[in-house]
């Protein structure tokens, strides 16, 4: 299957494989990144909202810690009661009985009242003396409620009983009412009365608060999802929901679901704070199908933006291949045409890649005839160039043997000045036609110095001496040949020739370092006043370029002259030791 689709994609046309290509990496992108969008928004959206509804609770706790301790600064108030405290200091001192005696009940109730008097929220206040005797005071509640009590059980017998005594004055939150149950919709404090001074146990104080206290706390604000309930919760207690504002259809399953410990359940999101006065847990429970309307409408606008970009990039993909094409389809008429035998094209190209390529194709086929011209010329330069070999190895022997002749006259005829000058200049040719190579021994580059310098010292009765100081272990190195012999030329012409009386020429070579040799040849002449004209000369523009050409940018010829002093030529040249092999060839 992957085989005919590569085959099908190498018979497409470029134009349409470019803009298939670009329309699916597009259509790819696009799912791509709406896929990551919408599930980044809906984790951000659930993130967020249980962020907020979590700030949310722990501003209902502190309400919550507000109202009660209020309740618990009352309740520690009431030890400052001596009359109450008086009371159950001294209930055991009358017979046995699981009531107050008539005096006691009076104030009993009187600071009961008052206590419950202060705050709206408490619905009912009891104190249980050491010795089990009870007294309630409840608003709403009738006193045959507590029946019971006074009958039958025996309150001290309670668990809560054993677990107020354990805190030993400690406040003690119960999410029900510990004396009439778990039915009625209060929750209780609970706390062991210790008398303040003398540090006495003297009974027990219950408080039954009202859960509208919740309610204050929640506040009535109405949220936009329909779905939001809140909980408290006392998971330490027998009545586990302390308060609930859900619905009945939704909280029955959302109750359940959170007191299961499946916080991470599929169906609700939930916020908990833990309130650290009661130890009760404020919950938030919000459907995940009501939070996620506002995912699905990110997910219909990242829909539409999929449509419409779709719909842009057809367009400008479309656009971009034809764009990409033209030039393609220019290239291919002008290749059809030049198959047809055309060997002028005047097509026009843009200035994209595939264009300067159709340019450079017009181009190389406009320039057709010229470069065929060229290399018909090349050609016969070839041919002339051959001729002209043949005709350089004829002509030094010519010139040698000619010179030898010379030579040989001068010795027969006794004129030895003569035949050391044919000599010298013998030498010289040789040394400069150097069998037609171009790399020299240093050594044999002196002497052809020293042949030069004898033929001038001829023409002008020894009246001028050369000076050679050349490193020993650089004689056996090799140098391209005529650096040296046209700077003491025109040390000669330039310098010496033009000064009344003797002149000297030094020449020297060392190495500068590893790799570089410095010549420098040292004229005492009259020096050069103009150095441009110097500089142009043909010999030391030749040299110049030769060493460029063949031992790089790094290496050349400076010259150095002041009038009246003489003239310095340096000149830098890699050491080179390696070139036997070129000059034995």
């Amino acid at each position: 299957m992957m085989e005919k689709f590569k085959q099908y994609l190498k018979k497409m046309k470029i134009k349409k494989q470019i803009h298939y290509s670009m329309l699916l990496i597009t259509i790819l992108s696009s799912i791509l990144l709406s896929v990551v969008a919408y599930r980044v928004s809906k984790f951000m959206i659930e993130r967020n909202y249980k962020e907020a509804y979590t700030y949310n609770l722990e501003v209902s706790s502190n309400i919550v810690d507000i109202q009660l301790n209020k309740i618990i600064d009352s309740m520690r108030n009431a030890l400052l009661d001596e009359d109450m405290i008086d009371v159950l200091k001294t209930a055991h001192e009358t017979k046995s009985s699981k009531l107050f005696v008539t005096a006691d009940d009076i104030i009993l109730t009187r600071s009961l009242v008052e206590l419950a008097g202060q705050y709206d929220m408490i619905e009912g206040i009891s104190v249980i003396s050491t010795d089990g005797r009870s007294k309630f005071y409840y608003k709403r509640v009738k006193s045959g409620a507590f029946e019971h009590y006074y009958q039958e059980d025996n309150i001290l017998t309670m668990d809560w009983i054993q677990d107020t005594y354990d805190a030993n004055g400690r406040e003690i939150f119960y999410g029900y009412d510990v004396l009439l149950g778990q039915e009625e919709p209060y929750f209780t404090i609970a706390k062991k009365l210790i008398e303040p001074f003398t540090g006495d146990f003297v009974g027990y104080m219950v408080v039954s608060i009202r859960d509208k206290v919740f309610e204050k706390a929640f506040g009535n604000g109405v949220d936009r999802h329909v779905s939001v309930s809140s909980l408290v919760v006392d998971r330490q207690g027998l009545k586990t929901i302390v308060y609930t504002n859900s619905k009945e259809e939704l909280g029955h399953d959302m109750m359940t679901t959170y007191l299961s410990n499946l916080n991470d359940n599929p169906n609700y999101l939930y916020s908990v704070y833990v309130n650290q006065v009661t130890g009760f847990e404020l919950v938030n429970s919000i459907q995940k199908d009501d939070l996620e309307q506002d995912s699905l409408l990110i997910g219909r606008t990242i829909f539409l933006t999929f449509v419409f970009l779709l719909i842009v990039s057809t367009y400008i993909s479309k656009m971009i291949s034809d764009q990409i094409n033209r030039p393609l389809n220019q290239l291919e008429s002008v290749i059809v045409e030049v198959g047809e035998g055309n060997r002028h094209i005047q097509e026009e190209f843009d200035e994209s890649e595939i264009g300067l390529l159709g340019q450079k194709f017009k181009n190389m086929v406009n320039n057709n005839l010229e470069l065929r011209e060229r290399l018909l010329n090349a050609e016969i330069h070839e041919k002339e160039a051959e001729l002209l070999l043949l005709q350089a190895q004829i002509n030094p022997h010519f010139l040698y043997n000619t010179l030898d002749s010379l030579y040989c006259m001068a010795v027969i005829e006794e004129n030895e000045k003569i035949a050391s000058m044919v000599e010298s200049l013998s030498n010289i040719f040789k040394l400069s036609l150097n069998k037609g190579k171009n790399i020299i021994k240093v050594e044999d580059e002196i002497k052809h110095i020293q042949e030069y310098m004898a033929i001038q010292n001829f023409r002008f009765n020894n009246r001028f001496e050369l000076n050679v100081d050349i490193e020993d272990d650089l004689m056996d190195g090799f140098t391209i040949k005529l650096i040296l012999e046209p700077f003491v030329e025109n040390a000669i012409q330039h310098g010496l020739e033009k000064q009344i009386g003797p002149g000297k020429v030094e020449v020297t070579g060392k190495r500068v370092d590893e790799n570089r040799i410095r010549f420098t040849i040292e004229d005492n002449g009259v020096g050069i006043e103009d150095m441009a004209a110097v500089e142009k000369g043909y010999g030391i523009k030749n040299v110049r370029e030769r060493i460029r050409m063949y031992y790089g940018e790094d290496y050349g010829v400076k010259l150095e002259s002041k009038p009246g002093q003489g003239t310095c030529v340096t000149i830098d040249i890699p050491y080179d030791t390696q070139r036997r092999e070129d000059h034995n060839d």
